[in-house]
């Protein structure tokens, strides 16, 4: 049996082994970031924070190829993210961000720098704190270039939660305050209704669907004509015959008016035996 000089102790192996402890630290902060009360939870940030937890209690040596490493992959995924939607964005509220970041940012700088004077605390720390209160790992990574590193990162340490919380409190109330008002747009993004009417009338016997004013007046789309047991999807150019049983898509007062001049509605499956699959889609995207 080995003596015990001969064993790796835990702490001594979590020394000599900063790789694993860096990934240990990460699926803990993985873990926690899922976690979520009353929906609301850290996410991603977790990691971020489990680190800080891990590097105040037991003053782990930070692998440097990792740091450098970390940040590129961040700003990547950030990149990812945000890309395909940010010329969009831009285009469309590019103003009122851009006069709304730097409000913010003047704002946030005259208050460091009346900080670092009242206070006297040095000039790294002030950085970390403007920083972390912005929970932007970019910034820090701009401020470690200018004050020593355990300064910096002290004060983003500190600030970051309590921006972190800030923002989710943030969104949190002003979800509640606007929950009406979001209801009621979603309502109003919600009110297509489909029916089935079976083709009685033959005033509409042989014409195109681009051709009959009745459903461009209200606004109603054919998505689906079932002929002969068989259904067949429906464009402008589809030409409805009279027997067949048209789905008809829109407002429900339009539907309504369109398939009572169209002929009887039927209730039932219309596409029970279908290979094709529908689904109604509000497009919200430009």
């Amino acid at each position: 049996m080995p003596d015990a000089e001969s064993l790796v102790s835990i702490p001594l192996y979590f020394q000599k082994s900063e790789l694993v402890v860096t990934f240990l630290i990460a699926l803990a902060g993985i873990a926690f970031g899922n976690l979520t009360v009353k929906g609301v939870g850290f996410g991603s940030s977790g990691v971020l924070i489990a680190a800080m937890v891990a590097g105040y209690s037991f003053q782990f040596d930070a692998v440097n190829i990792l740091a450098d490493l970390d940040i590129v992959l961040f700003l990547l995924c950030v990149g990812l993210e945000a890309g395909p939607s940010l010329f969009r964005a831009f285009k469309r509220d590019g103003k009122r961000f851009i006069s709304n970041v730097l409000v913010l940012l003047g704002v946030s700088a005259v208050n460091t720098v009346v900080l670092i004077a009242i206070t006297g605390v040095p000039i790294g720390i002030g950085l970390g704190l403007f920083a972390g209160a912005f929970t932007s790992s970019p910034a820090l990574i701009s401020a470690l270039q200018f004050s020593p590193e355990q300064e910096v990162i002290f004060g983003y340490g500190v600030a970051y939660p309590f921006g972190l919380i800030g923002v989710i409190l943030f969104i949190s109330i002003v979800v509640r305050l606007m929950k009406r008002r979001m209801d009621d747009e979603l309502r109003g993004r919600s009110q297509l209704n489909a029916a089935v009417y079976k083709l009685d009338s033959d005033a509409y016997h042989g014409s195109r669907i681009a051709d009959v004013p009745l459903f461009q007046e209200h606004d109603v789309v054919v998505s689906g004509i079932l002929r002969d047991l068989s259904i067949h999807s429906a464009s402008g150019g589809t030409v409805p015959q009279q027997g067949d049983t048209l789905r008809l898509e829109g407002l429900p007062e339009n539907v309504a008016a369109v398939g009572s001049a169209l002929g009887a509605e039927v209730q039932g499956p219309f596409d029970e035996q279908s290979e094709l699959n529908t689904r109604s889609i509000v497009v919200e995207n430009t």
